[in-house]
């Protein structure tokens, strides 16, 4: 008997684990797609503040 709940615990620990481990992988792809939004939404910002660097020099000459 105590080597049935033995070996349920052991399952159970198992599954907990492995959910886990899941679920730090989604949180680790979410987190890589994340950072890429943020590279791509700095990208865009750099080339408007080009644009506007650009337009204030025409506006000026």
């Amino acid at each position: 008997d105590g080597i049935i709940a033995s070996c349920n615990d052991i399952e159970a620990i198992s599954t907990a684990s492995i959910k886990n481990k899941d679920a730090a992988q989604n949180v680790h792809e979410s987190s890589r797609k994340l950072a890429k939004d943020a590279e791509n939404l700095f990208a865009e910002f750099e080339k408007f503040l080009n644009e506007l660097e650009t337009a204030k020099n025409e506006a000026a000459a």
